[in-house]
């Protein structure tokens, strides 16, 4: 969640007559979920953000669609983000090269949790 899809999020919910103290819960609601990588609350937000898109939008037009860029924007920066983090990570766990099979497999085993972290932090 950002300040791109809450702004498309919001129109949505007015538009389709929910009340504000609803909006607010279901807003706390789904950033709390995306920033733990929920996977509900991601699929939902994007859902919610696809539905607005494609709908019309009105004198709003060139605001949501700014918004809309916002949110693209964002997302990609925090995927590139956590792909240079990974990155330095599997270098440091590279930097001292083992050469016994127990040394390797811990190797092996900090870099799966590296990727399983990186999956995690790029899903919302």
């Amino acid at each position: 969640m950002d300040k791109g899809s809450e702004l498309i999020i919001v129109w949505l919910m007015n538009r389709n007559g929910y009340e504000d103290e609803f909006t607010d819960a279901f807003l706390d609601a789904l950033y709390a979920g995306c920033e733990k990588g929920e996977a509900d609350a991601v699929s939902h937000r994007d859902t919610l953000v696809a539905q607005a898109m494609s709908m019309d939008h009105g004198d709003m037009a060139e605001a949501l669609q700014a918004a809309f860029e916002l949110h693209t924007l964002k997302l990609g920066l925090v995927k590139d983000l956590a792909t240079v983090k990974a990155y330095r990570r599997i270098e440091e766990a590279l930097a001292d090269k083992p050469s016994s099979p127990l040394g390797k497999r811990i190797v092996a085993m900090k870099i799966k949790g590296i990727i399983g972290d990186y999956n995690k932090e790029t899903a919302s």
